[in-house]
């Protein structure tokens, strides 16, 4: 399974960097039947790649080989990154400026939301800083499948409790499945990632803070178990 989504990966990656070379977009583009086919080929893909994923997904959801704590770090990597790669779809609908005569420019879909692709963006990302840009929610949930189980790792490595390590895990995939939500939302409101309004920064501060508390009394909790769940020492008797 992992060589078929390897494979479709570079199908997706060699139309990108070919269309590239010959100063055309790839993403949206259906200007004409050549870019049409070549839209269609990478959405094809791309579509085998998220189906492809579910299944490795289920193949992985309880196998026996891994440590309880990468096994469930691997399971909110798959669903955090299978909603990631879903955010994709929600970018192709074209918009109703697009599909009207007097303005069809042969493209039809955008990640950017309150103005046009291809603005101001960030260093290296490109992520829009003037509007809403839906790549931010795309890439964290995207990057779940490598950060969350490399994270999980460390753990493993850096704490002893069994108990502390997979609460470490849950609040993380917790608040990466909360962060990538509060970008999604943020980029459909046309808020660039940079310019945070004041009510989305306290609903972030308040996602934080409840996170905070629960895994702080899941931790508290599971310590108080471990304690009840240990004998009692015997006091020595006396001579």
């Amino acid at each position: 399974m992992g060589n078929l989504i390897g494979a479709l990966l570079v199908v997706e990656l060699v139309v990108i960097i070919g269309l590239a070379a010959l100063g055309t977009t790839s993403h949206f583009n259906v200007s004409t039947p050549f870019h049409i086919v070549m839209w269609s080929v990478m959405a094809t893909a791309i579509s085998a790649v998220w189906g492809a994923t579910f299944i490795l997904g289920a193949s992985l959801w309880n196998a026996p080989r891994m440590s309880a704590d990468l096994r469930l770090a691997v399971r909110w990597a798959l669903g955090l990154g299978l909603a990631g790669m879903g955010i994709a779809f929600t970018m192709t609908p074209p918009q109703a400026q697009q599909i009207q005569p007097e303005t069809w420019a042969g493209i039809a879909g955008a990640h950017t939301v309150g103005a046009a692709d291809g603005g101001t963006g960030l260093p290296f990302f490109g992520w829009s800083t003037i509007a809403g840009d839906l790549r931010v929610s795309h890439f964290l949930g995207l990057h779940a499948l490598q950060i969350l189980p490399a994270f999980a790792l460390l753990v493993s490595v850096a704490i002893a409790s069994q108990y502390g390590r997979l609460a470490i895990i849950t609040g993380l995939g917790m608040s990466y499945g909360l962060f990538i939500t509060f970008t999604y939302v943020q980029a459909l409101m046309g808020q660039s990632i940079v310019h945070v309004s004041t009510i989305a920064g306290l609903v972030l501060a308040l996602i934080v803070g409840l996170l905070v508390s629960a895994l702080s009394q899941r931790v508290l909790s599971n310590s108080h178990k471990r304690r009840l769940s240990l004998p009692e020492m015997k006091k020595p008797k006396k001579l």
